[in-house]
């Protein structure tokens, strides 16, 4: 954090005065400012990669 405006550098995939929040869902990447593409699939938070639930797969979970 920043000593002189208190504000944290969060990394990738955290959010929060104190980055102790994970993205919201659907979202990844510094900041969260991404948006993931994982259609039923769950988005790593960090990453944006998918991982996909059974039956289904690819980039997309499709």
């Amino acid at each position: 954090c920043d000593p002189a405006s208190g504000t944290c550098d969060c990394a990738p995939g955290f959010i929060g005065a104190d980055c102790s929040k994970t993205c919201p869902e659907n979202r990844y990447g510094k900041d969260c400012t991404l948006f993931c593409a994982c259609g039923k699939g769950q988005c790593d938070p960090r990453t944006g990669k998918c991982t996909c639930p059974p039956g289904q797969m690819g980039p997309s979970c499709q």
